[in-house]
């Protein structure tokens, strides 16, 4: 398993040698192996040595923001403590990272498990939640706006009555068309009752990556003020939450159904 920093450190590495106009060659003057070891190096493929890639981008005369930025992910790279497939990201320039490693990324998948995702939410629904300015900003900086994505959302969440019936109808309102409708964002719909269920009250999202780097899905989540990506298993446990969405039809069937409830409850 490749760990998931030292797959980010490798693809910061080779932008910064791109940005350069630099080629491996070139970029081997400084870097104490082959050039074919620092496209390894750059896969996320091969150990790193500290030394090796501190002599490295010392060649490259990196700017204040750029060598932090390495440095955040040399120390986690080589963080022994950590297991290869997880990393929790608590360091400053977190969420410049995430949204570096989104802009990687061919397809975003979000699992909600207890409220209405921020970026499908109508404003009373935000208002309700007490949304700051702030927080929305977060969200925005989670995902690019050109990147697809797919929000999967229990069927649980439709009906919690978040700022009150009228409020959650409009937000139902809001989603039904994102499930029928073709674009850049879709929703599907959870039934209660699926095996597959995560029942819990955090989201994550499920990043792929196509062909590219760094070759294997990664899953992150936001707990508080920090940010944890997990591979491997972890990413079996989030294909086999999303596998439980149901269809487009059937999606739009179960918001329409949590719609007519509010209504036939509160006329």
């Amino acid at each position: 398993m490749i760990a998931v920093a030292r797959a980010m450190l490798g693809r910061r590495l080779r932008e910064l040698r791109l940005d350069r106009g630099l080629t491996l060659a070139d970029a081997a003057r400084w870097w104490p192996a082959t050039a074919s070891t620092l496209s390894r190096v750059e896969r996320g493929e091969a150990p790193l040595r500290r030394e090796a890639v501190r002599a490295l981008v010392q060649g490259y005369e990196l700017s204040v923001d750029e060598d932090y930025d390495v440095e955040c992910l040399l120390l986690a790279a080589m963080r022994t403590a950590e297991s290869g497939d997880r990393w929790t990201d608590d360091g400053p320039g977190r969420w410049e990272r995430l949204f570096t490693l989104t802009q990687w990324a061919t397809r975003a998948t979000e699992y909600a498990t207890f409220l209405v995702p921020a970026r499908a939410r109508v404003p009373a629904y935000s208002q309700a939640r007490e949304d700051t300015p702030e927080s929305q900003l977060v969200d925005a900086v989670q995902l690019g706006t050109c990147l697809p994505v797919s929000l999967v959302i229990e069927e649980d969440v439709l009906r919690r009555p978040v700022g009150g019936p009228a409020v959650m109808v409009q937000q139902l309102e809001h989603l039904l068309p994102l499930c029928t409708v073709r674009g850049d964002l879709t929703v599907r719909i959870v039934p209660q009752g699926t095996p597959t269920r995560v029942h819990a009250k955090s989201t994550f999202v499920l990043l792929e990556f196509g062909s590219g780097f760094p070759g294997f899905p990664i899953v992150w989540q936001e707990f508080g003020p920090y940010i944890t990506y997990r591979s491997g298993r972890a990413t079996a446990i989030a294909r086999r939450a999303i596998s439980g969405a149901a269809g487009a039809e059937h999606s739009a069937t179960r918001i329409r159904g949590a719609i007519e409830d509010l209504r036939a409850r509160h006329p």
